[in-house]
């Protein structure tokens, strides 16, 4: 009895787990291309990827489908596990593995480039933006600050941290900041 109860048991838990993987594998939604904004999304960070087809790509899908994954690859941490092993890699390994800073880096930097197209109609995605401020790379965060001027010109966080910026200590986001400021203030109010 105890047999058939165990076996029925891994029966049902190898069904959920089909289930979990294949839904996993199933990419829903509009696709551009064959591909789904996610994957697009994911075509940004990949080291042989075509980043250009990949932004046109997400573009055409627009906003509502492409967002919510661009706003996913800013909030992303990458893989925390393969960030904290790659420094402690000997050198003779690290140099045929991907960097992941730089394949996190790379779509971030893509993905704010596509956000600040579709202007206003990003503005789910000011919070992960603003939060992007604190990179170090300073052009990066003009990247990012340009995308605040466009996507927030009537967002209190987006004009709140563009001014914060335009009071920064390195010239070079100061005026990015200032610009952006004066484009969000030049625009019509919603």
């Amino acid at each position: 009895m105890h047999d058939i109860w165990h076996k029925r048991v891994m029966a049902m838990l190898a069904m959920a787990f089909a289930v979990v993987v294949l839904n996993g594998l199933i990419d829903r939604g509009p696709k551009f291309h064959g591909k789904s904004a996610n994957a697009w999304v994911k075509e940004l960070g990949s080291p042989g990827g075509n980043k250009g087809q990949a932004m046109n790509a997400l573009l055409r899908l627009g906003c509502p489908e492409s967002g919510p994954h661009l706003i996913s690859a800013l909030e992303s941490q990458g893989t925390p596990g393969y960030r904290s092993l790659w420094p402690k890699l000997p050198d003779s390994l690290r140099k045929h593995l991907p960097d992941p800073n730089a394949r996190l880096y790379q779509t971030r930097y893509h993905a704010v480039v596509v956000l600040k197209e579709f202007g206003t109609s990003a503005s789910g995605a000011i919070p992960a933006l603003v939060h992007l401020l604190d990179e170090p790379n300073p052009s990066f965060r003009c990247n990012v600050i340009a995308a605040l001027g466009e996507i927030g010109p009537n967002d209190s966080a987006a004009i709140s941290a563009l001014r914060k910026m335009a009071e920064d200590k390195d010239p070079f986001i100061r005026s990015t900041a200032s610009a952006a400021l004066a484009k969000a203030s030049s625009k019509p109010k919603d």
